[in-house]
């Protein structure tokens, strides 16, 4: 529902006031929609393997308990098919603080009467054209990636 109204709303003549479309946000539009709804469906299969197919998993000595529980850790960490709903919920959480830390349609469409970074460009102003303020929501961005790509992995050959 939210995806028709922002693209209702992006090709409003009424809301654009003469200004031409900005392509930029109908491609994130579709981009947050498309990884939304490949989560929403992997994480559906990965709750459907685990709940109805392997109800009776017998477990990991040690490292996996029985049942849905420990098959889903287990495909959490080595199947394709447990990692891409995590991926997908990752980038779409990625997409949705980069949005927040600068504006795409900037990217397509630049003018000197918009400058880049309308977010920050205005969190800037708001304080006093002060830059430790304008560091910090790009270090909290930064520290969620680096946060992800640092994380210690499962060790495979732990669980069998």
């Amino acid at each position: 529902m939210l995806f028709f109204q922002c693209i209702a709303a992006l090709f409003n003549p009424t809301h654009r006031r003469g200004e031409p479309i900005k392509w930029g946000l109908v491609l994130y539009t579709v981009l947050m929609l498309s990884v939304s709804t490949i989560y929403t469906a992997t994480a559906l299969n990965v709750q459907s393997i685990s709940l109805i197919d392997n109800r009776d998993f017998p477990g990991v000595e040690g490292s996996l308990p029985p049942g849905p529980p420990g098959y889903r850790w287990l495909i959490h960490s080595k199947v394709l098919t447990g990692i891409i709903p995590n991926l997908m919920f990752l980038l779409g959480n990625w997409l949705a603080d980069c949005l927040m830390v600068s504006s795409l349609s900037d990217a397509v469409h630049t003018r000197a009467s918009n400058p880049g970074f309308p977010q920050l460009h205005r969190c800037y102003i708001l304080f006093s054209r002060n830059l430790w303020i304008i560091s910090f929501p790009c270090l909290m961005f930064l520290a969620s990636v680096g946060t992800y790509l640092s994380s210690p992995q499962t060790d495979s050959d732990a669980l069998g």
